[in-house]
């Protein structure tokens, strides 16, 4: 081999001119091949933990989203590999934005170790996205979990691409139309947005005019659906260790259907404090009577009676009491002055009313306006059906409206295919974006690791570049000439290629890994490159030789050691 190599090395040494033509195309190859190579940022882990979102249609309930979690649930639980499953709903469960959304969940799947299950988490992924694709009314999106992540959003996919609008009406005319191209690009998987503008809503829409006909005011109505359908806090139970919060609504049956609005009745007591309102009062501020003439009074008796009615025929007539223990009605006319009690009752109603109300605002712990009704009341109040002075009818709202910066915007969120890159699916998207003339009023930006992938991807030629200049600068002060670096440096260009297709022939992407393992290779290269260049110049200055005799000597010397070092580092 050491032969070989001497009778290669006296050919190129006789042919100056060919060596240099070798070079240049060699540097040009470079740029070639690190233009094409697969870019990536990390490479993917096997962590053994699979992150899942799940998101259902966006009118489903919270009860129907339960069954649909406990189904996708017990279909990733039977997969082989999978050891176990956890998941929830609620609470701010699930990615894209919408994690306050009533239909998304989020699911996290241990999986066995690796020697069991013999296949990696992305292989798992595959087969369960099949598994799953009969699951109807809901999607699961599951991602490997990566030690490194860069960016807070959270999204149902590993990798994110925004669409801001200077309007709502922009982004919600062009965002179908980038939603069904993103789905027809080969190099994406699990394409899903955060978007979410078809959620039901039920517009009440009130008679004012009728409403205050009836006695009826907009703090009785909102109080009273708050009552039903709000999960107003009533009160709070303490013991020794823990406390409890007692919530007010109507029975779960009940909310699975807006007909339930037409069962809904409105008290015209209770509502805000005001000082012309009385039907609020406390027990027993109230009045129960009737008036033949129009004018009611009080009377004092001893006896025993079940209904007591207060007849007055003149506002000066004196009192008969006429009673019997077992009779059913006592008549009495009374020279009471007219409304004694209703007047009684008219002036303690507002501090009655603003003693309830304190009452229940301490209880309900400054989570809203109180009521100022009593907690148990013994006066019978008047009822109104809510169908009576409202309408309602059916419609579509959104669940959320994310904003970045001061733009609408939606995030796209995207998993990669099997043996794609990142770099290939950012350039697939920017085609994509291309093709659809979209206007200048919407527009895309990466966000997250795709966006600091970005980032990085544009600094990685000056960091080449810098530590080639590093290089040079430190062997032209070790030398103390500015040729000899650049002969030293002359050996790049071959190191480069031999990196790069070494990817290529693995099908591996060029990641910040592999950027790093080029630093390295630099610096081998450069080793190696150093001891030839050494044993060349002591042996023109000892032996008297010419150059070309010294390096030709020079690199036979060495060449046992390079190829111990090199295969050492190959290793």
């Amino acid at each position: 081999m050491r032969d070989f190599y001497g009778r290669t090395l006296r050919v190129a040494l006789d042919n100056p001119r060919m060596v240099m033509l070798v070079l240049a195309a060699t540097v040009a190859l470079n740029f070639y091949l690190f233009a094409i190579v697969p870019k990536g940022f990390f490479p993917q882990q096997d962590t053994g933990t699979l992150m899942g979102n799940l998101r259902a249609d966006q009118s489903i309930s919270f009860q129907a989203m339960i069954t649909k979690l406990r189904s996708v649930m017990s279909i990733v639980q039977s997969d082989p590999a999978v050891q176990d499953v956890v998941g929830f709903t609620g609470g701010g469960s699930g990615g894209g934005g919408g994690g306050n959304a009533t239909n998304t969940a989020s699911i996290f799947v241990g999986l066995k170790p690796l020697s069991q299950r013999h296949v990696k988490s992305d292989r798992v992924i595959a087969r369960l996205r099949a598994k799953l694709a009969g699951v109807t009314g809901a999607r699961l999106f599951l991602q490997a979990i990566q030690d490194i992540r860069s960016g807070a959003r959270q999204s149902n996919s590993q990798y994110q691409y925004t669409i801001l609008a200077d309007s709502l009406e922009d982004l919600n005319f062009w965002m179908p139309k980038i939603t069904e191209a993103m789905k027809s690009v080969p190099q994406l998987e699990d394409v899903n947005s955060d978007q979410q503008d078809k959620g039901l809503t039920v517009a009440l829409k009130i008679d004012r005019a009728t409403a205050a006909r009836l006695g009826i005011n907009l703090s009785n109505i909102d109080n009273t659906l708050y009552d039903a359908f709000g999960q107003r806090q009533v009160s709070t139970i303490y013991n020794d260790m823990n406390q409890y919060h007692v919530v007010m609504e109507v029975d779960p049956s009940f909310w699975q259907n807006p007909e339930t609005l037409r069962e809904v009745w409105v008290s015209t007591s209770g509502g805000a404090l005001s000082g012309t309102q009385s039907s609020a009062a406390g027990v027993g501020a109230y009045t129960s009577s009737a008036s033949t003439s129009g004018a009611t009074s009080t009377s004092n008796t001893s006896s025993t009676l079940s209904t007591s009615t207060l007849i007055s025929s003149t506002p000066t007539s004196t009192t008969n009491t006429s009673s019997a223990t077992n009779s059913s009605a006592a008549t009495t006319t009374s020279n009471t002055p007219v409304s004694t009690a209703a007047s009684t009752s008219s002036s303690n109603a507002p501090s009655l009313a603003a003693q309830n109300s304190a009452l229940n605002q301490l209880t309900n712990s400054a989570r809203g306006s109180a009521s100022t009704g009593a907690s148990v009341s013994t006066s019978s109040e008047t009822m109104v059906p809510l169908a009576a002075f409202a309408q309602y009818g059916p419609g579509n709202t959104p669940l959320a409206i994310n904003h970045q910066g001061p733009f609408v915007a939606t995030t796209f969120s995207f998993n990669l295919p099997e043996g794609v890159a990142l770099g290939t699916a950012i350039a697939a998207i920017g085609r994509t974006m291309a093709q659809l003339h979209v206007p200048i009023s919407v527009h895309g930006a990466f966000a997250g690791t795709a966006q600091v992938f970005q980032q990085s991807l544009k600094s990685e030629p000056w960091l080449i570049a810098a530590a080639i200049v590093a290089v040079y600068i430190v062997l032209g002060v070790l030398y103390e000439s500015y040729i000899h670096p650049i002969t030293i440096l002359s050996t790049l260009p071959s190191a480069g290629v031999g990196a790069v297709v070494a990817l290529l022939l693995f099908g591996t992407e060029f990641s910040l890994i592999a950027l790093i393992g080029v630093i390295l290779l630099i610096g081998i290269v450069k080793k190696n490159a150093i001891m030839m260049i050494d044993v060349a110049l002591e042996a023109e200055r000892t032996r008297k030789i010419s150059a070309q005799e010294a390096i030709y000597y020079a690199c036979l010397l060495r060449f046992r050691p390079i190829m111990m070092t090199t295969m050492a580092a190959l290793l």
